[in-house]
């Protein structure tokens, strides 16, 4: 994950962006830095989602998946 601005982030509403999520643990580990910088951050959102399961890693974290596609939408 990359930080697309620099600034302050305590009290801003953050928006996760992936172009592929496999299990989450990138975006679990980002976000648990922005949010220890006052981030509130409860949506990610992703272009493709590799596994199924990443939907309930992330739900366990309060935050929400959208992924675009399915890994098997493209097969």
């Amino acid at each position: 994950c990359i930080r697309d601005r620099g600034g302050e982030v305590r009290g801003e509403q953050v928006l996760i962006v992936e172009d592929v999520i496999t299990t989450g643990g990138a975006v679990i580990d980002a976000v648990k830095q922005l949010r220890a910088l006052g981030a509130q951050v409860d949506t990610v959102c992703c272009v493709i989602q590799r596994k199924r399961e990443a939907t309930a890693l992330l739900a366990a974290e309060n935050l929400t998946l959208l992924a675009l596609f399915q890994n098997d939408d493209l097969s």
